[in-house]
Formats: C-alpha cells, structure tokens, sequence
C-alpha cells in the first residue's frame, strides 16, 4: 500500500483529485491523504515518515513572495535522491519551467483530465518499484533511513515492532510486517506470521525450518511450509 498525499489550499480542487485518484485502476493501491497547507504535509511525515507519492499544487496560498512556495516545499521535503515521487498540479502554465529546478514525475495542468492523472500515477508507480528494488525506507527514532534490499536477511515481527536483521546490524521499527511484504521484490518470502526472509541467505528449507547461511534457523509454519519450499524451489531455478 503506497501513501498519496493531495496538498491543494483549496479543498474543491482537493475533493476533485480525490475523485479522479478513486477512478484510478490501481486506486486500491493507495492509502490516500489530503492537505490544505504545507503544514499540514510537514506535521503528518513527522509522525508517519515521507509519503510516497505526492500531488504538489504549485501556488499554495496567496501570501506576497511565496508565489512558488509549492516549488520550494519539494526542493526542501523532497530533495533529489528522495524516494517519494511528486507530480505537480496547477492552473497556471507558465510554472512548466520553474518547477524543473526540482525532482518531480510529472507535470498536470488544471482541469487536471482522468487519464493524464491516470499515467502520472503509473509512471510515479514504475519509479517506486524500480526504487523498492534497491532500497527499502524505514523510520527508526525519528530517523528515515534507506536500507539496502540486498543487506536484509530477514525481517521479524514481534507484536508492533518490525525488526529488520541485515548482514550489519538490526534496524527496528513500529510497523506491520505486511506493509514490507507488499512492498518487497520477489526474493522475499513469508515462512510464518512473523517472519519475511530474504531467499538469498536461505541454504536449505525443510517442513518446518529455513537453515540460513548465516548460521541461524527460523521457523516455517505448517501453513506456509509448501507454499515456502515451491518458492525457494522457483527461486532456485531463477538463479539457474
């Protein structure tokens, strides 16, 4: 599930996105949030990390000198490396140039129409994937950090606590294992309600344990134990 932020100071145009966002074939997809101010933006990622995509109008608010302030916001929230993807959304033609002075995925002119909406979110959604590939964010005391997919081992849950074991250490987080399950390439595995494992550093698999080349064992539930072992066995022969 990816979070799409609607950030528009005037909540008719606000209503209008939401509306054209729940048209959208992958609207399912998207837990979606709207903002009348940047502000607001600002006080949702502090408590609930960047989001993943977001809808920026140009021109929010009318105070003297900020006349580009939605411009700015990116460049300070969203600075290029950033993983989130933005599309920007205006009335007024004449910012197509400006806003290239930072990262962005598309750029959508007011009345904004069902399927130019629509392609900016499929192209916003093939950069996540293409960035998940690599990296996987995480917030860990109020820090976002990027780990590398390829240094994860495994990923355990233990009641609202998601520890990611990587080959250097241990990131722990507040999160659902599902939310990483979803958002993780195919390498990954789940052998049990509380384990995500990264196929890469799995040596063998049985009924009931996967023999990681590290040296540890985890569990395999009975209810997983087939689905498990097919999908090390497929894996396998993808590295063929």
């Amino acid at each position: 599930m990816y979070t799409l932020a609607v950030v528009d100071d005037d909540p008719r145009q606000c209503d209008i996105l939401l509306d054209l966002i729940a048209q959208c074939p992958v609207a399912d997809g998207f837990e979606v949030q709207s903002f009348t101010s940047i502000e607001d933006l600002i006080a949702y990622q502090a408590t609930h990390g960047p989001v993943d995509i977001c809808l920026m109008d140009v021109r929010v608010g009318e105070a003297p000198g900020r006349f580009a302030d939605g411009i700015q916001a990116v460049a300070s929230l969203f600075p290029e490396g950033c993983a989130t993807q933005v599309i920007y959304v205006t009335g007024y033609p004449e910012y197509c140039t400006p806003v290239y002075e930072t990262s962005h995925v598309y750029f959508l002119l007011k009345p904004v129409k069902s399927e130019q909406l629509h392609a900016a979110l499929g192209k916003a959604l093939e950069r996540l994937a293409s960035r998940t590939s690599s990296y996987l964010p995480v917030t860990s005391g109020g820090v976002v950090r990027r780990l590398p997919v390829g240094k994860i081992i495994y990923l355990e849950s233990n009641r609202r606590k998601v520890s990611v074991h990587m080959v250097d250490g241990t990131v722990e987080t507040y999160a659902k294992l599902s939310e990483f399950e979803e958002r993780l390439p195919g390498c990954f595995v789940r052998s049990h309600m509380s384990f995500l494992v990264n196929m890469n550093y799995i040596d063998w698999v049985d009924g009931k344990t996967i023999a990681l080349s590290t040296g540890e064992r985890l569990p395999v539930s009975r209810q997983r134990s087939t689905a498990t072992r097919e999908a090390f066995h497929r894996h396998l022969r993808g590295l063929a």
